[in-house]
């Protein structure tokens, strides 16, 4: 068996961290179909690949890259810089003694 090792020159590479906002969630990240961890370094030009998935009573609202807002999931980003990407979830309505029309929107018992 014969391994090969390759190495990203760091002027070559750039770093990705992601994160979840409020850990409501799971992220999961991939460049070439391979996952891939926070804080790795990436070569400049590849693909990553994030994959948001909210827990049970949530929903995935967006992205957050750098501070600017993205809602595709999954989202497809051709790195360019370092990155820093967050996924934001928030808390689904909750109705325990009510149900809605969502005909006329009435309450009923």
């Amino acid at each position: 068996m014969t391994l090969y090792a390759g190495w990203v020159p760091q002027s070559e590479s750039v770093k990705v961290t992601f994160n979840i906002s409020d850990g409501n969630g799971a992220i999961t990240a991939t460049v070439d179909g391979m996952p891939i961890i926070s804080g790795v370094q990436v070569a400049m030009g590849k693909t990553v690949v994030f994959t948001a998935s909210p827990s049970e009573g949530y929903r995935f609202i967006n992205w957050a890259n750098n501070g600017t807002q993205v809602e595709n999931n999954p989202y497809n980003l051709i790195l360019t810089e370092d990155v820093n990407v967050a996924a934001n979830f928030v808390a689904l309505l909750k109705f325990d003694k009510y149900a809605v029309n969502k005909w006329n929107n009435t309450f009923m018992l």
